[in-house]
């Protein structure tokens, strides 16, 4: 259900397909795009600026990158982490109005080097003291958001298994001293990290993989499955943990899900979620109705992001793909 939004492409991004995005509070958007050249990898970092009504984003910033990347996100103001086919979380600091001409942006200020294979996701903890990654390696490893460049904590999802798909496929905060991971074991893992070995409690799922996980506050979060549903975990339900709802969306795979800005404070928190499809939909996420959806991407779409909070019932978001595309799409949504 929900309205149908109108799509507009604001950036080709060549021979890259985009792995992910993340839009910063004043409205410069990251991206990490990766091609594969012969037998390699080779990937990109890019920033965008994308002004309302306008029909191309303009790039401020685009840095080769020497492996393919996987996940992007704003650490604090003027800070990008990056994740990369190596195993490697990198720091870049951009100065205010940096354009692609200043050199000293091209180089990481930090760069984390504790995983054993390709990182999938990131994440930060609020007020940006904390970061996370999530690797193939089933792994997730929290940092101190500063040049330090060991891990403040190391946790183990599952174990390793050479016949078993053990990756991290999403992570996120619960405040800023706790921690969930999810994989395609089908489990959500909450992490204690205030004590010295990081406690932690576990929401069992149906055998189907989970994919995506966000933090709404610290009582409500959201995962989408690789079956293509939405589930709502409320932590307040016992000592697991309950699941309280769930959403059948049927659009496939939900690879990526981003609360809107203000979601913790609203009444009605949106959650927007981009699909293998090449679909979004935005729903809500305490009731989890559906609020409207668009198609946007002629392959997978592995990302989506927030451009400024809902206005009323108009809201745009952005989203990027494998069909090697960055798109805005507006919506008018349901009440």
């Amino acid at each position: 259900g929900g309205p149908v939004g109108s799509s507009m492409p604001t950036l080709c991004t060549g021979s890259h397909h985009v792995d992910g995005l993340a839009v910063a509070d004043d409205g410069q958007i990251a991206v990490v795009a990766s091609a594969l050249t012969g037998e390699l990898w080779d990937g990109r970092l890019l920033l965008l600026r994308h002004e309302p009504g306008s029909e191309a984003a303009s790039v401020s910033v685009s840095i080769p990158t020497a492996s393919g990347n996987t996940a992007v996100l704003w650490a604090a103001p003027g800070l990008v982490a990056s994740g990369d086919d190596v195993g490697d979380v990198t720091l870049w600091r951009f100065a205010a109005g940096v354009s692609a001409a200043t050199t000293e942006a091209t180089l990481p200020c930090a760069t984390y080097r504790e995983h054993e294979q390709p990182v999938t996701c990131l994440a930060s903890a609020p007020r940006g003291l904390r970061l996370a990654s999530g690797s193939k390696d089933g792994t997730v490893k929290i940092w101190a958001n500063d040049s330090i460049v060991q891990t403040e904590s190391s946790l183990i999802h599952t174990s390793p298994d050479p016949w078993c798909d053990v990756g991290i496929s999403g992570i996120a905060f619960r405040g800023p001293d706790s921690v969930v991971s999810v994989a395609a074991d089908g489990l959500i893992r909450l992490w204690d990290l205030r004590a010295s070995t990081p406690a932690v409690r576990c929401v069992s799922h149906e055998a189907m993989g989970l994919c995506s996980v966000a933090s709404i506050d610290e009582t409500l979060l959201v995962a989408g499955t690789q079956a293509g549903a939405v589930i709502c975990v409320d932590w307040r339900g016992g000592a697991g943990g309950a699941v309280t709802q769930r959403l059948a969306l049927d659009r496939g795979p939900v690879r990526a899900l981003c609360p809107a800005p203000g979601a913790a404070q609203a009444a009605a928190p949106l959650i927007a979620a981009a699909h293998d499809s090449g679909n979004a939909t935005v729903f809500n996420a305490r009731s989890l109705d559906v609020c409207g959806s668009v198609a946007g991407h002629e392959d997978r779409m592995s990302a989506v992001g927030w451009i400024g909070p809902p206005q009323g019932k108009q809201v745009t978001i952005v989203s990027g793909g494998w069909d090697k595309r960055v798109c805005s799409h507006a919506l008018l949504l349901t009440a």
